[in-house]
């Protein structure tokens, strides 16, 4: 688990032999804490394991390896497996268990990292439950908003954050909202700057020199409500998407999801911000 949770995605592609092996041990003690009454496999537990694979899901040879080509035997396709424990574990919400609550968390999370990808969309809108399980989410009155929204580590978002993201890359996300027009209009052109929150700080200083323009930036149009809904939005407003892109970027599920959106939906331009010496990846290079 140190080894992945320690490994970058360059380590990842100059050391794959090693890294499989580490990846195929990982899903083999998953699958076993999965089928655990306690949900534990070698003194960890289910949530601790998801956690690991929510952070290096980020890295499109991770999610293919293991969709694909690891050498575990599952009672169930891998992605299907992934799928029934967001299911599963989807009540834990409702639940007073901090553990529950994290293995249903990172689960979202997983999967909303599998649903950037093309190949695995329909596969994910085929599961019989899974997308009516996250839909739910939005209709149940007994599950807290703020539990839902509740703080996760760095390289996880909210359930809220992820299920959102899952509904928008099947297709499925509200088409009003999404669609919402300029509720006004000036003679600015518009751009929506699309940022990892760790750069903020160069984020704030660029603004400072964009006054020509009309600009929409999360930290002064998302005070409240719905966050993915409001960038959509202001992403369909925008003329020009301009992206700031590091490492921090590059890891993010949520800045992925915004360019996948604005590149795939909507046909934005978009101009690219390299504000460190950094390679991108194949998603962000295509």
């Amino acid at each position: 688990m140190t080894v992945a949770l320690l490994a970058t995605t360059e380590q990842i592609k100059q050391d794959s032999r090693r890294v499989n092996s580490v990846l195929d041990q990982l899903l083999a003690m998953t699958s076993e804490a999965a089928d655990d009454e306690n949900f534990r496999s070698q003194d960890c537990h289910i949530s601790e394991l998801l956690v690991v694979f929510a952070k290096l899901f980020v890295d499109d040879n991770v999610v293919e390896y293991i969709l694909k080509h690891s050498q575990v035997e599952l009672k169930l396709p891998t992605i299907i497996f992934f799928c029934d424990l967001l299911v599963r574990f989807r009540d834990a919400l409702l639940s007073n268990d901090p553990l529950k609550q994290l293995t249903c968390t990172a689960a979202f999370n997983i999967v909303w990292s599998i649903s950037l990808h093309e190949q695995y969309k329909l596969k994910l809108k085929e599961h019989p439950k899974l997308v009516q399980t996250i839909k739910s989410l939005g209709q149940d009155e007994n599950v807290d908003s703020s539990l839902v929204q509740q703080y996760v580590p760095k390289h996880m978002s909210n359930v809220k954050q992820a299920a959102d993201g899952i509904l928008c890359n099947l297709g499925l996300a509200d088409k009003v909202l999404l669609e919402e027009t300029l509720v006004e209009s000036n003679d600015k052109p518009s751009l929506m700057i699309s940022y990892s929150h760790h750069n903020k700080d160069f984020c704030q200083k660029l603004l400072k020199h964009l006054s020509q323009f009309d600009v929409w930036i999360d930290f002064n149009e998302c005070k409240a409500g719905d966050l993915w809904e409001k960038i959509a939005i202001g992403m369909r407003k925008a003329n020009v998407i301009l992206c700031l892109i590091s490492d921090k970027y590059c890891e993010s599920r949520s800045c992925r999801q915004e360019i996948t959106h604005a590149i795939d939906h909507l046909q934005k331009p978009i101009v690219p911000i390299y504000i460190e010496h950094h390679k991108a990846p194949d998603w962000l290079g295509k």
